[in-house]
């Protein structure tokens, strides 16, 4: 994780999937992961 990325449970996650090998996220986005798609998208 960058020193610029603050530490959340979205963070966490996309570490983790990235970590495991995960390099595309696929859905339909809405306000309960809004957040979490923002970051993945900043973080690929």
């Amino acid at each position: 994780m960058t020193d610029n990325t603050s530490l959340t449970g979205a963070a966490l996650l996309i570490d983790a999937l990235q970590a495991n090998g995960l390099n595309n996220m696929y859905g339909v986005v809405g306000i309960p992961v809004t957040d979490l798609a923002s970051l993945a998208e900043l973080k690929a």
